[in-house]
């Protein structure tokens, strides 16, 4: 694969974390992440802190920014 499928590749993976938080309440529901108390809002950062490692520039508009490494 080349950089630039790489990247491709990145993109849409983003894409689609980016839809877990689509409806979140309602598909959380039986999956037992709104019993185990985990927050839509720190639940997109750590996703968003986990995808940054990703090749490529682009980035999802509707992922928060990852945080800064320390």
């Amino acid at each position: 694969m080349n950089n630039k499928q790489k990247r491709e590749l990145a993109l849409a993976l983003m894409h689609k974390a980016a839809e877990i938080f689509e409806g979140w309440d309602e598909s959380t529901t039986g999956r037992n992440l709104d019993r185990a108390g985990i927050d839509r809002d720190e639940a997109a950062q750590q996703i968003a802190n986990w995808l940054r490692a990703l090749p490529g520039d682009d980035w999802v508009t509707t992922l928060p920014q990852p945080s800064k490494k320390s």
